[in-house]
């Protein structure tokens, strides 16, 4: 994120499903340019990979600017439905099964901060 601002970012599935996370600039930085590192969550030592992601269904791990591994939840699905819902077990191990499981395209959208000058 080059941006310096808040934002949302959108992940889109092969089969239309669209998930969005809230990213807080300040405590959230990644490199949405940059491809995801598959299992990320699986890798707890990745102190050097600072700004590296990935999202898996309705999670995005990223690796913070200190080296910590941290989790966002998604805050939508479609615009409208909740992720906890949609995205339950068995969904999950359907989207899993039909290769659903990591989006195919990405992109970020910030919030550009309105000058009250």
């Amino acid at each position: 994120m080059q941006s310096g601002c808040d934002g949302t970012f959108t992940c889109l599935y092969a089969d239309g499903t669209k998930v969005d996370f809230d990213i807080q600039y300040d405590k959230h930085f990644f490199d949405v340019n940059s491809q995801p590192l598959v299992d990320i969550h699986h890798q707890p030592d990745l102190v050097e990979k600072k700004g590296a992601w990935e999202v898996v269904h309705d999670k995005l791990y990223i690796i913070n600017t200190i080296g910590e591994l941290i989790t966002l939840d998604a805050n939508t699905v479609d615009d409208n439905k909740d992720p906890k819902v949609f995205f339950d077990d068995e969904m999950k191990e359907y989207r899993e099964e039909e290769g659903w499981k990591h989006p195919e395209c990405w992109e970020y959208n910030s919030f550009e901060e309105i000058d009250s000058d």
